[in-house]
């Protein structure tokens, strides 16, 4: 059974319940490193958007979104939308990166002055990849 199967939108799941699903340790880490890091609450909202559709968890900082965390059985994945101002700092950073993010961030066409990547978090480099993005992002 599906997320937006389990859980449709007039029932919110719990965070536990959500834990429960995903069932990852890096979900932990990352999620530890955006309140530790940024003093910042997860939010649950529904999207009915038709990429990934049903619950997920939005973090934000003064109304600015960070990034928004997707559940999947075992992983989330998780959508970091960077802005072009950031462009010079992410080439740099690139070299660095994880083939995954590197490639992702290629191909993703830049929309209204931005680019969104959409990353599944299935391993530490990744994970490394995504927190230093979010670095670069706060920044701004």
């Amino acid at each position: 059974m599906t997320w937006s199967q389990l859980y449709p939108q007039s029932q919110a799941p719990t965070f536990g319940q959500m834990q429960d699903y995903i069932h990852s340790p890096l979900y932990q880490q990352l999620a530890a490193f955006l309140e530790q890091t940024y003093q910042i609450k997860p939010k649950l909202e529904y999207s009915k958007c038709s990429m990934i559709p049903g619950w997920n968890i939005k973090y934000k900082k003064m109304g600015k979104a960070v990034c928004t965390l997707y559940p999947a059985p075992g992983y989330v994945t998780c959508m970091l939308v960077l802005s072009e101002k950031l462009q010079m700092q992410i080439e740099a950073f690139l070299p660095h990166a994880s083939e995954v993010v590197r490639q992702t961030y290629l191909q993703a066409k830049p929309l209204m002055g931005s680019r969104w990547l959409v990353l599944d978090v299935h391993d530490q480099a990744v994970l490394n990849d995504i927190k230093s993005l979010i670095q670069l992002k706060m920044q701004l």
